[in-house]
């Protein structure tokens, strides 16, 4: 949970970015559109049970750290950019404890599904 906490964090960075540094075009563009994404998906990894969504942060991370030679940045915005690329991919694989919310469709599908695992169930005692 703490590492997609940082990569919102790194997302809110890379928005107020072009405004602290006072970068231009091209870089203002993409980091106004991939700041708010990143901070956006970071937030919602944040939760055990989307957990998995913080992948898409390592797309989003890798085009920060590409984006400097294909739109030729200058040299503080080429930086801010690759750093915030590289945190946010590296921190994208840092997973955590992943969550399960029941039994899901599984329980819809086949009614026979018990959604509490059977060893919560074992200890429970004469009915």
């Amino acid at each position: 949970m703490a590492a997609q906490l940082v990569a919102f964090l790194v997302g809110v960075g890379v928005t107020a970015a072009p405004g602290v540094f006072g970068y231009g075009l091209p870089a203002r563009g993409v980091d106004h559109v991939v700041g708010p994404l990143a901070a956006t998906v970071g937030m919602t990894a944040a939760f055990g049970a989307t957990r998995s969504l913080r992948w898409l942060n390592v797309p989003l991370g890798a085009w920060l750290v590409v984006a400097p030679w294909v739109l030729g940045y200058g040299r503080t915005e080429a930086v801010v950019s690759t750093v915030a690329g590289l945190l946010l991919a590296g921190l994208a694989y840092v997973g955590g404890r992943a969550h399960s919310l029941g039994g899901g469709w599984q329980v819809l599908w086949n009614p026979t599904a018990d959604p509490v695992p059977a060893a919560t169930t074992a200890n429970a005692g004469p009915a």
